[in-house]
């Protein structure tokens, strides 16, 4: 009796292992041997509309669903609005009380809200049972764009936000140029390492699509700072060198040239040509002075 024991304990010990593994991967074989003989069928029923139909029924069953079970929407919050309208921003969430919530298609409604034109993100929640939350960013405007006649604000990427109606940002500096925009922010960041005196910049010209000429003081009035193509932070801090030194923006000057390094041409109220050197005197051959 205890052989026959141990010998059904031995051959319990050497049966294989079982695979459990086995019935996952013959199911998925299944699956894509009969999906290529389906294929042109399930091709034939999309051309005829079957797929849209069924799609549409489903959804309009889970709505249906949704609306018994008391998934509606019934609350929207939002965080992160300073600026931009709350009636823009509902008429892009296109949702309203009572909707059903799992059937809002989420990625469109932040696409829309990106549209608007305070919005850079969006990011929109579905809170079951009944709650709609949106974190926007909204943009920051870096300046005033002038362009033909009138002032819309920008950010520092560029976008146009829309004009300034309160004048909230009348402050900020006016940009001029067809491609301003796209180069303002460049031109920011290497004015900000002298710091009092980008706080004095009114206004920026941009000038042939590739260098900047900057007003100081007044729009109007102001001193015409020439800044060069390239170097531009190095002739800033030149001219903050001067101005400490020296108070060169303290005398009546209408002009200030710093596109050659060697060289400093100031144009003076007093000097019926406007110009006067400085330095080492080399001709200077830039067609847009």
């Amino acid at each position: 009796m205890r052989r026959v024991k141990k010998q059904e304990a031995q051959n319990a010990r050497r049966q294989p292992p079982k695979r459990r593994w086995l019935k996952p991967v013959l199911l998925v074989s299944l699956i894509l041997a009969g999906g290529g003989s389906a294929a042109s069928g399930l091709w034939w029923l999309d051309q005829e509309g079957y797929f849209r139909r069924a799609n549409d029924m489903v959804l309009k069953g889970l709505s249906n669903t949704a609306s018994g079970l008391g998934l509606v929407v019934a609350d929207i919050t939002v965080e992160g609005r300073k600026r931009q309208e709350p009636e823009a921003i509902l008429a892009a969430l296109g949702l309203k009380r009572g909707d059903p919530i799992l059937t809002a298609d989420l990625p469109l409604v932040r696409a829309r809200l990106e549209n608007l034109a305070w919005v850079r993100q969006a990011a929109v929640e579905r809170r079951l049972p009944g709650h709609v939350h949106i974190r926007l960013v909204e943009r920051e405007p870096m300046a005033q764009w002038q362009r033909n006649g009138r002032f819309v604000l920008v950010d520092r990427d560029g976008s146009e936000i829309g004009p300034d109606v309160a004048g909230e940002f009348a402050h900020l500096p006016v940009i001029v140029g067809p491609d301003a925009p796209q180069h303002a922010s460049a031109l920011f960041a290497a004015l900000s390492a002298e710091p009092d005196l980008a706080g004095r910049v009114k206004a920026a010209v941009r000038v042939g699509n590739r260098r900047w000429n900057v007003k100081l003081d007044d729009i109007a009035a102001g001193i015409d700072v020439r800044l060069p193509e390239a170097q531009t932070a190095a002739a800033w801090s030149r001219l903050a060198r001067l101005e400490r030194d020296y108070q060169l923006l303290e005398r009546n000057l209408l002009m200030i040239d710093l596109r050659l390094p060697d060289r400093l041409v100031v144009g003076t109220l007093g000097d019926p040509e406007g110009r006067a050197e400085t330095g080492k005197k080399t001709k200077s051959h830039d067609k847009d002075a």
